[in-house]
Protein backbone atom coordinates (compact mmCIF):
# COMPACT_ATOMS: atom_id res chain seq x y z
CA UNK A 1 0.00 0.00 0.00
CA UNK A 2 2.59 2.23 0.73
CA UNK A 3 4.00 2.30 -2.39
CA UNK A 4 0.90 2.67 -4.67
CA UNK A 5 0.45 5.89 -1.72
CA UNK A 6 4.18 7.28 -2.70
CA UNK A 7 3.56 6.52 -6.65
CA UNK A 8 -0.21 8.89 -6.47
CA UNK A 9 1.61 11.47 -4.76
CA UNK A 10 4.57 11.36 -7.16
CA UNK A 11 2.08 11.29 -9.62
CA UNK A 12 0.63 14.73 -8.72
CA UNK A 13 4.05 16.12 -7.97
CA UNK A 14 4.92 15.88 -11.64
CA UNK A 15 1.78 16.79 -12.77
CA UNK A 16 1.57 19.96 -10.49
CA UNK A 17 5.21 20.69 -11.64
CA UNK A 18 4.41 20.73 -15.25
CA UNK A 19 1.45 22.77 -14.42
CA UNK A 20 3.78 25.54 -13.09
CA UNK A 21 5.97 25.09 -15.94
CA UNK A 22 3.44 25.36 -18.68
CA UNK A 23 1.62 28.51 -16.83
CA UNK A 24 5.16 29.94 -15.45
CA UNK A 25 3.17 33.36 -15.22
CA UNK A 26 0.43 32.44 -13.14
CA UNK A 27 2.85 30.29 -11.17
CA UNK A 28 4.65 34.02 -10.04
CA UNK A 29 1.51 35.87 -10.02
CA UNK A 30 0.43 33.34 -7.20
CA UNK A 31 3.83 33.96 -5.24
CA UNK A 32 3.50 37.14 -5.59
CA UNK A 33 -0.05 37.57 -4.20
CA UNK A 34 0.77 35.86 -1.09
CA UNK A 35 3.14 38.81 -0.38
CA UNK A 36 5.82 36.60 1.17
CA UNK A 37 9.39 37.05 -0.82
CA UNK A 38 10.87 40.07 -2.07
CA UNK A 39 9.64 40.96 -5.65
CA UNK A 40 13.55 39.94 -7.15
CA UNK A 41 12.68 36.63 -5.82
CA UNK A 42 9.21 35.50 -7.25
CA UNK A 43 10.19 34.15 -10.70
CA UNK A 44 13.14 32.16 -8.90
CA UNK A 45 10.92 30.78 -6.11
CA UNK A 46 7.89 30.04 -8.89
CA UNK A 47 10.88 27.61 -11.07
CA UNK A 48 12.89 26.50 -8.44
CA UNK A 49 9.57 25.01 -6.69
CA UNK A 50 8.94 23.43 -10.10
CA UNK A 51 12.07 21.83 -10.57
CA UNK A 52 12.00 20.56 -7.06
CA UNK A 53 8.12 19.41 -7.07
CA UNK A 54 9.18 17.41 -10.30
CA UNK A 55 12.22 15.90 -9.07
CA UNK A 56 10.33 14.32 -5.72
CA UNK A 57 7.20 13.06 -8.31
CA UNK A 58 9.88 11.24 -10.31
CA UNK A 59 11.97 9.89 -7.57
CA UNK A 60 8.68 8.87 -6.44
CA UNK A 61 7.50 7.07 -9.36
CA UNK A 62 10.98 6.01 -10.14
CA UNK A 63 11.12 4.93 -6.52
CA UNK A 64 14.72 6.62 -6.42
CA UNK A 65 15.76 7.27 -3.07
CA UNK A 66 12.45 7.07 -1.85
CA UNK A 67 12.99 8.59 1.23
CA UNK A 68 14.48 11.38 0.17
CA UNK A 69 12.04 12.26 -2.46
CA UNK A 70 8.99 11.74 0.00
CA UNK A 71 10.98 14.63 3.24
CA UNK A 72 11.23 16.91 0.00
CA UNK A 73 7.64 16.36 -1.05
CA UNK A 74 6.38 16.63 2.62
CA UNK A 75 8.60 19.72 2.84
CA UNK A 76 7.02 21.34 -0.23
CA UNK A 77 3.33 20.94 1.17
CA UNK A 78 4.45 21.95 4.98
CA UNK A 79 6.03 25.27 3.06
CA UNK A 80 2.52 25.83 1.17
CA UNK A 81 0.45 25.34 4.08
CA UNK A 82 2.87 27.44 5.50
CA UNK A 83 2.29 30.68 3.36
CA UNK A 84 -1.24 29.57 3.49
CA UNK A 85 -1.54 29.82 6.78
CA UNK A 86 0.62 33.27 7.40
CA UNK A 87 -1.97 34.82 4.62
CA UNK A 88 -4.66 33.33 6.85
CA UNK A 89 -3.53 34.87 9.52
CA UNK A 90 -3.23 38.36 8.22
CA UNK A 91 -7.09 37.95 7.28
CA UNK A 92 -6.26 37.60 3.62
CA UNK A 93 -8.36 34.87 2.49
CA UNK A 94 -9.36 36.40 -0.71
CA UNK A 95 -6.07 34.90 -2.22
CA UNK A 96 -6.07 32.00 -4.45
CA UNK A 97 -3.95 29.33 -3.15
CA UNK A 98 -2.33 28.16 -6.01
CA UNK A 99 -3.47 24.58 -5.51
CA UNK A 100 -3.71 22.29 -8.78
CA UNK A 101 -4.17 23.75 -12.30
CA UNK A 102 -5.39 27.50 -13.59
CA UNK A 103 -9.31 26.39 -13.20
CA UNK A 104 -8.76 25.73 -9.76
CA UNK A 105 -10.33 28.56 -8.09
CA UNK A 106 -9.73 27.42 -4.71
CA UNK A 107 -9.16 30.59 -1.85
CA UNK A 108 -7.14 30.17 1.03
CA UNK A 109 -8.92 28.33 4.18
CA UNK A 110 -7.86 26.83 6.74
CA UNK A 111 -8.83 23.36 5.39
CA UNK A 112 -6.40 23.26 2.98
CA UNK A 113 -3.52 24.48 5.05
CA UNK A 114 -5.28 21.14 6.91
CA UNK A 115 -4.53 19.08 3.97
CA UNK A 116 -1.01 19.74 3.13
CA UNK A 117 0.05 19.29 6.26
CA UNK A 118 -1.91 15.42 6.29
CA UNK A 119 -0.58 14.99 2.77
CA UNK A 120 3.18 15.46 4.27
CA UNK A 121 2.11 13.38 7.32
CA UNK A 122 0.93 10.17 4.93
CA UNK A 123 3.89 11.33 2.71
CA UNK A 124 6.10 10.52 5.41
CA UNK A 125 4.60 7.35 6.82
CA UNK A 126 4.44 5.53 3.90
CA UNK A 127 7.92 6.27 3.00
CA UNK A 128 8.71 5.29 6.88
CA UNK A 129 6.61 1.92 6.17
CA UNK A 130 7.62 1.09 2.74
CA UNK A 131 9.02 -2.40 1.76
CA UNK A 132 11.93 -1.07 -0.55
CA UNK A 133 13.04 -4.75 -1.49
CA UNK A 134 9.92 -5.67 -2.36
CA UNK A 135 9.11 -3.74 -5.46
CA UNK A 136 5.34 -3.74 -6.90
CA UNK A 137 5.21 -3.94 -10.80
CA UNK A 138 4.11 -1.17 -12.69
CA UNK A 139 0.57 -3.20 -13.71
CA UNK A 140 -0.10 -3.25 -9.95
CA UNK A 141 1.07 0.20 -8.24
CA UNK A 142 0.08 2.43 -11.39
CA UNK A 143 -3.98 1.67 -11.19
CA UNK A 144 -4.16 2.47 -7.57
CA UNK A 145 -2.07 5.64 -7.66
CA UNK A 146 -4.59 6.46 -10.53
CA UNK A 147 -6.95 6.06 -7.87
CA UNK A 148 -5.81 7.55 -5.47
CA UNK A 149 -5.01 10.73 -7.18
CA UNK A 150 -7.98 10.74 -8.70
CA UNK A 151 -9.91 11.12 -5.24
CA UNK A 152 -7.48 13.48 -4.20
CA UNK A 153 -8.50 15.66 -7.04
CA UNK A 154 -12.22 15.00 -6.78
CA UNK A 155 -11.68 16.32 -3.46
CA UNK A 156 -10.15 19.49 -3.87
CA UNK A 157 -12.88 19.97 -6.93
CA UNK A 158 -15.57 19.88 -4.09
CA UNK A 159 -13.79 22.40 -1.35
CA UNK A 160 -13.18 24.61 -4.56
CA UNK A 161 -16.50 24.75 -5.86
CA UNK A 162 -17.75 24.95 -2.12
CA UNK A 163 -15.31 27.97 -1.53
CA UNK A 164 -16.97 29.54 -4.71
CA UNK A 165 -20.46 29.72 -2.80
CA UNK A 166 -22.32 30.18 -0.02
CA UNK A 167 -23.95 27.09 1.31
CA UNK A 168 -26.71 27.84 3.85
CA UNK A 169 -28.51 25.19 5.69
CA UNK A 170 -32.00 24.59 3.72
CA UNK A 171 -30.68 26.02 0.56
CA UNK A 172 -30.84 22.88 -1.06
Amino acid sequence: MAQIVLAAFGLMFLLDAIDKVSHLRRSIDSISSYELLPQPLHGVAAVLLAITGFAAGAALLGRISVGAAAAVGAGLQLLFALGMAINLIRGRRDLECGCGTAASGQRLQWRLVMRNVVVAVVLVAAAATDDVGAPLSVAEVLPGAFGLALVYLAVSAVWASGSQQQWRLGSM
